[in-house]
């Protein structure tokens, strides 16, 4: 059975045409069910306003297809922090580390960066482009072209990652690929292997409901919290400790941070 990298399906229901991509937020914000369409954060989590992003960056095509820009079927609703790490014009050099599944539009987050690491447990997929369209079969036509258009283009960025051919890489699309870690890593999706420790000095990862990794810092607060919980007053539910440290959990949880 193929695993769901959502529990929604993305919809497609603006059938208006704005000049100006930003007027597209209010609907995308709806037919992305409030969640990044890379990292599935949802925008109630954070206070950060969230974006529209190009999924085929438009600079690419500007030339071959300028109204790429205004096509509602290329544009996304992300995080501000999703929608820099993919731009197409980001130069620096940063490292990713997949602890769970990068899936669809992650992996070309994962690709924008300069080392892609990966937890022996981590899955990986790609597929083809998908959408929706309605109207007569010139209508369907044009959405296949534009669809096909779309893979070839994710694929350029999958072959600067690999260096595997277009051809390759549109056939894994075609299939919906999914790689554990060791298959990432022979076709060049993975640079490096994350090594758990022995003696039980596995590293404590831990990740969010929305896929986000825990930083350091909260890891350290539910060390504490879990070591009071089994030598200390909090093994007592009932006493005033136990209730605390429950209520620092749940502030934790609506910052986001677990």
């Amino acid at each position: 059975m193929k695993k769901k990298f959502r529990d929604y399906t993305i919809q497609r229901t603006c059938t208006k045409e704005y000049r100006d991509y930003h007027s597209y937020l209010k609907y995308l914000k709806e037919d992305f069910n409030h969640r990044c369409a890379y990292c599935n954060l949802l925008d109630t989590q954070i206070t950060t306003s969230y974006e529209v992003d190009h999924f085929i960056p438009e600079d690419i095509f500007k030339d071959e297809w300028p109204e790429l820009k205004t096509t509602y079927a290329n544009l996304v609703y992300s995080c501000k922090k999703c929608n820099v790490a993919k731009s197409s014009q980001y130069k620096g050099n940063i490292q990713a580390d997949i602890s769970g599944s990068c899936c669809s539009a992650a992996s070309i987050v994962a690709c924008a960066t300069g080392h892609v690491r990966a937890f022996p447990t981590a899955m990986y997929m790609i597929h083809n482009v998908s959408s929706g369209a309605r109207g007569d079969y010139h209508d369907m036509d044009k959405q296949s072209q534009i669809l096909q258009t779309a893979n070839r283009a994710i694929s350029a960025i999958y072959q600067q990652k690999t260096g595997r051919s277009e051809k390759e890489l549109l056939d894994l699309m075609d299939r919906e690929s999914w790689f554990d870690v060791k298959t990432a890593m022979k076709y060049g999706f993975v640079d490096e292997l994350i090594e758990t420790g022995r003696n039980g000095n596995m590293p404590f990862s831990i990740n969010n409901a929305f896929g986000g990794i825990i930083p350091d810092e909260t890891k350290a607060k539910i060390r504490n919290l879990i070591k009071g919980s089994e030598t200390g007053s909090l093994a007592d539910k009932s006493s005033e400790a136990f209730f605390v440290a429950k209520e620092k959990i749940k502030i934790l949880r609506m910052k986001g941070e677990i």
